[in-house]
Parts: C-alpha cells; sequence; structure tokens
C-alpha cells in the first residue's frame, strides 16, 4: 500500500544524465571493460527519447582513437530516473 508521505520521483535533468554516463564510461575503463582510449572519447549528444517504456536520455560517445571502427560510438541509456538501462556500441533502442 502506498503511503502518502512517498513523493514521485523527479526526472533527472540533461546535466545529470550527462554526469551519471561519464562516471559509468569512467568506470567501464577502470573496469578494463572499455580501452584506456576512450579515456578521450568526446561526448556529443545528449537527447531525450519517448519509449514505450517512459522517456529516456540517450548519451552518445564519439571515440576516433578506437581501433575497431565498428566499435568508435558508444551510447549510453539512462532512465529519467537515472537508472542505466543500456550500454552499446549499436544505436538500438
Amino acid at each position: 500500500m502506498a503511503h502518502s508521505d512517498h513523493a514521485l520521483a523527479e526526472p533527472i535533468s540533461k546535466e545529470t544524465a550527462e554526469a551519471r554516463s561519464d562516471a559509468l564510461v569512467g568506470q567501464l575503463i577502470s573496469e578494463n571493460q572499455l580501452n584506456k582510449s576512450w579515456n578521450e572519447a568526446k561526448k556529443t549528444a545528449a537527447t531525450q527519447r519517448k519509449t514505450s517504456a517512459g522517456k529516456v536520455w540517450v548519451i552518445q560517445f564519439d571515440n576516433p582513437n578506437e581501433v575497431v571502427k565498428s566499435k568508435a560510438v558508444l551510447w549510453v541509456v539512462i532512465d529519467e530516473l537515472g537508472n542505466v538501462l543500456a550500454v552499446s556500441h549499436e544505436n538500438q533502442l
């Protein structure tokens, strides 16, 4: 049963979504899930999209130093509450 003192969570801002995606990329580098060249990647887009599950933030990183060109772009998908939903080299939402 819901309690009246529980407020609905506010959707995160673009800035918060970008900060969370930056932290995630840093974590993936430190865990060797992304190579160190991703330290030099540039965040090139942060857009909000509507999906069947609600609004999400899609943050795009480009890494021109990535040797495997098919992996030179990384997308981080974050829901409007700040949960990471996906990290992928393919822009499939």
